[in-house]
């Protein structure tokens, strides 16, 4: 017997109505939180919430514990991001962003060009208009 598990994860913009999914090859009553953390398919550290009767959310951390499930029959969890890291591996899975420097030349000329001149408009007070 196999399980689906429901998720999203809210900072990637998931939305709860479309879940993604996964499967754990156990009957529902039997799955833990160490087998939903062994077996999700993304990178990285993760917090889970799983949903309970009345539309609640329980937090589980210990990794005994059986996970709750929703409506009798399923498993969904809307999941928080701690890390790109795996905790055992401690290798980072995105790589570093740089920053990204304007030139500061003309792109269409191998030379840097000075800015216009402005032209300067005499001033007009308000008393020259009735003059």
């Amino acid at each position: 017997m196999s399980t689906t598990v429901c998720y999203h994860i809210p900072t990637d913009r998931d939305e709860p109505d479309h879940p993604n999914a996964f499967v754990i090859p156990m009957h529902a009553n039997e799955i833990t939180l160490g087998d939903v953390k062994q077996t999700f398919p993304l990178p990285g550290n993760y917090h889970f919430r799983f949903k309970v009767e009345g539309g609640f959310w329980m937090d589980c951390t210990d990794e005994c514990t059986h996970v709750p499930l929703f409506a009798g029959k399923r498993i969904v969890a809307k999941v928080l991001r701690l890390s790109w890291s795996t905790p055992s591996v401690g290798k980072t899975v995105l790589p570093e962003l740089k920053p990204v420097v304007a030139p500061s030349v003309d792109l269409f000329s191998s030379t840097p060009t000075a800015a216009p001149a402005r032209s300067e408009k005499p001033r007009v007070s308000d008393f020259d208009l009735f003059n």
